[in-house]
Formats: C-alpha cells, structure tokens, sequence
C-alpha cells in the first residue's frame, strides 16, 4: 500500500505508512517535555515565515508577479464581497490579550473599524500605531488581518508572522497564515499553519473544516474526512462541512453517505435560512453521475431559485438534458453556464457534444478548440499549485465562495 506521509499539528507528530494508521507517540513523554517540544515546533513555524524572511519575500513577489493564481472569488472573499459573511474566515480582533504597552482604547477604536469592514480607514492608524507600539502582538494581528481582508498578501504574511513572532500560540494568526499561504498555492506551508492552528485550537469547527478543504485540494481524502468529520462533531449545524464531508464521501466510494450529507446540507439551509445553492447544485451533480437526470433538474432548478447565477447549476442542467438527448436545451444551458463563467474547460465540451448532435459542426469545433485550450491551462495552473484539481469534475472542485 502506498505511504503517506504527513505533518500533522504544531507539535510535529508525523503520521506514517497506511492512510488510516497512526504511529503513537512514545510512552516516555512526559507532559513537561511535551509542552516544551510544542513551544519549539511552534517557533519553527512561524520562522519559515519570519517578516523579512526568504519566504515572505518569494510570497509578495510571487502576489504581484503572478496573480493569476488568485481567483476573484478569492479576492471576494478577502475583500468583503462575498455573498454572506458566513462565507468569510472568523477572526480574532477584539479578543486577543494586550501587551504592557498596549494603548486599549486606541485598539479598540481599530477594532471597531474592522469589525464594520472600515479596512482602509483603519490602515494609517494601525501604521502610526505599530511604529510607536512595535511589539504589539495584537496590533500586528489586527494590521495582517485587514491585510488580507484588502488582498494585500505579501503585507498580511509579514505582519502575522510578527504577531507570531510575539505571541506564538495566537491560533488565528496562525489560521489566517495558511489562508494566505492556500491562496497563492503554497500548500506546504498553509498544512503547517492550519495544523498548528487546529492543535491550538481543536474546538474550533471552522478551523477543522478548512483543514479538511486543504486535504481535499491536495487529494489526501481520507485526512480530509477526519477533518470535516471533526467539525460536524463540533457543530452539527455546520452546513458546508455537511456539503464537503458528502463530496470526500463520494469520491472515497461511499454514495450512500455522501447522499446524507448533502441532504442534511439542504436541510440545514431551509432550517436556518442561509440562501445558499451548493447543497442543491451537489445534489444535482450527484444525480446527474447517477444518471438519473430527472431528480438532477429538480435540485438544478433548486439550486437556481437560491442563486440565478449559478455556472454550475447551468452546467447541471446541460448535463442532465444531454442524458435526455434534448439537445437544445443542452446548448441553452451550457450557453448559460459559459455566459456566467467563461474559464471553465467542461462547459464547453458539453456545448461542442451538443451542437455536433445538431448538426452545427463548425460552432461544435470553435467550442472544442477552446475547451482543448482552457483545460492546459488549468492543467498547468494546477501543476504549479500542486492540486489535484484538473482531474476533477467541476462540480466536486471546492470554490472559495461556496
């Protein structure tokens, strides 16, 4: 059987041989030892990232020279464009502890702003404040945080890895880090920061479940199980981790619990009234591999009421009406999909097959030409972010603002 090997938590525990094995730690550990080797792994964390560091320099360079490897849904959801804030990370401003120095009040007033999306207003303030407060922990968390809320990445690494450098078991800052890292396809070391933030922090739901999205892009699904297992065992209310627990379920085979998930993801949405598509457009795209095409239009059009501009939800109709062999409505539909989201490769197959069924076999070749051409490049943009994405149907592709 294949090894995997992985770094698992800020404590360094390494995981070794079959996928669904553990290699225990060593009797002789004692609690003392234990907690002095955290502190250490800790420090090496951060230290990969150190402000002024050969990482931090290679992320800023790579921000501005190749930011094609952020997507806009990314962007919204840095910059408060995001549908709902539940689409969007927690964060810690507000609660973190002050140093000896720190001005309370000044602080407070910044966090107010942040906590309203007043991002540019807060930055000069938060600048002044850092020159004469170097050594706030809190104030570089705070200044990281806007950071990244403003895609300003390069900036955001170097003042989180501050905070870090202060306060190293600011599990947020070590959260919002490997966001940061995720986004401009550094999985390495956004896998360290997650990791590290979930054993400081192992009762957060939210950080468990970006971790089990992390595992997932890269492919390792049966680690990516665990991980949105552990966030619906923390909060059973926790609709994507539904969702994404229901697609690592499908892929690892099991079609029965993956139909669960999704269902309970589509009844959290009406319960709790969250607008959200995805429940319906994976419940359709689950049918539609299950061909039956009937129930995969029903959750379509489910899907199309919450979202009208939904790409996938057009791009589930074409499937199911290609099932049908109505190949109009195929056209139509993958028209839709592509007017919304012009980059993604399958639509356009589905559309080339289509209209080659109509007989238009010049529009067919135009659609296949550009297929062709739209999946090298996402092969070669998933070869350099190191994703398994390009070999996935698009609906099981996480997407930042689901």
């Amino acid at each position: 059987m294949e090894q995997l090997v992985v770094q698992t938590g800020a404590s360094g525990h390494r995981r070794t041989g079959p996928m669904h094995s553990v290699r225990p730690q060593p009797r002789w550990v004692t609690a003392k030892k234990e907690s002095l080797r955290r502190e250490r792994s800790l420090a090496r964390q951060w230290r990969a990232v150190r402000p002024g560091g050969p990482f931090a320099c290679w992320l800023m360079a790579s921000f501005w020279l190749s930011t094609g490897l952020v997507y806009g849904t990314a962007a919204a959801l840095m910059t408060g464009q995001a549908a709902t804030s539940s689409q969007r990370p927690s964060s810690a401003i507000g609660e973190l502890s002050i140093g000896e120095k720190d001005d309370l009040t000044k602080l407070e007033n910044f966090e107010t702003s942040i906590t309203a999306q007043k991002f540019q207003d807060v930055i000069p303030g938060l600048t002044d404040y850092l020159k004469s407060h170097p050594e706030s922990a809190r104030a570089h968390y705070d200044m990281g945080y806007v950071f990244f809320r403003t895609h300003q990445l390069g900036p955001s690494v170097t003042e989180l890895s501050a905070s870090l450098k202060l306060d190293v078991r600011n599990a947020e800052a070590h959260k919002i880090l490997g966001l940061v890292c995720n986004l401009v396809g550094r999985y390495d070391v956004g896998e360290r920061e997650l990791e590290a933030a979930a054993e400081l922090k192992p009762e957060s739901a939210e950080i468990h479940y970006l971790l089990g999205r992390l595992y997932y892009t890269k492919g390792v699904y049966p680690l990516a199980k665990r991980e949105f297992e552990s966030a619906i065992r923390l909060d059973p209310s926790y609709m994507k981790a539904h969702n994404n627990l229901g697609l690592t379920m499908e892929i690892l085979g099991n079609n029965a619990a993956a139909l669960e998930n999704y269902t309970v993801a589509a009844q959290l949405d009406r319960e709790r009234k969250l607008n959200s598509e995805w429940p319906y457009v994976y419940l359709s795209a689950f049918y539609n591999r299950q061909e039956e095409p009937d129930q995969a239009l029903k959750f379509s059009e489910m899907a199309l009421e919450k979202n009208p501009k939904s790409d996938l939800a057009y791009f589930q109709r074409a499937k199911a009406y290609r099932s049908k062999s109505e190949w109009a409505k195929t056209v139509e539909a993958a028209q839709r999909a592509i007017a919304i989201n012009p980059r993604t490769p399958d639509f356009y197959f589905v559309l080339s097959y289509a209209l080659r069924k109509l007989g238009r076999s010049t529009e067919s070749q135009q659609a296949m030409d550009i297929f062709r051409k739209l999946q090298a490049q996402d092969a070669a943009r998933a070869e350099r972010r190191m994703t398994n994405s390009h070999s996935l149907d698009p609906s099981m592709v996480l997407r930042d603002n689901e």
